[in-house]
């Protein structure tokens, strides 16, 4: 009967491109890597980006929407009508700071991407990141 729970379990998780996660499923011991989060979410992320894609002419009619009101509370409709504002959704995939954090080193040590481009996707780097690296080599 345990078996059988189990098997369903992961056919409705299949089925429904979600993913249940249960204490049993986590190891304890040390953070799983990025790509066996990826590989456990696999199929809840590909329907997700199949929902942004669908939805995205949604956002962007709602941001032209937007854009409209805003012009017409402004009296100056035109102006804000000709901005070229594109809204959409991106799927989110939890990841592991410390992969992130790694990957951006080692392509910042092969030179493959600037500073101003590894301050920008550190996940503990403020906005002004850069300002204040480029502050520091100053002083």
């Amino acid at each position: 009967m345990e078996n059988l729970i189990k098997d369903l379990r992961k056919q409705i998780q299949w089925q429904t491109s979600t993913v249940f996660l249960h204490p049993e499923d986590i190891k304890l011991g040390s953070e799983p890597s990025g790509t066996a989060i990826k590989m456990l979410l696999n199929a809840a992320l590909e329907k997700a980006l199949l929902d942004c894609m669908e939805w995205d002419n949604v956002a962007d009619k709602m941001c032209r929407l937007f854009l409209y009101g805003l012009g017409v509370e402004k009296g100056n409709l035109t102006s804000y009508n000709l901005l070229k504002v594109r809204a959409s959704f991106e799927a989110w995939m939890p990841q592991s700071d410390t992969e992130i954090v790694s990957n951006i080193a080692q392509l910042r040590g092969a030179k493959v991407i600037s500073v101003e481009t590894a301050s920008e996707y550190s996940p503990f780097a403020e906005p002004d990141e850069y300002e204040r690296i480029k502050k520091e080599k100053l002083e």
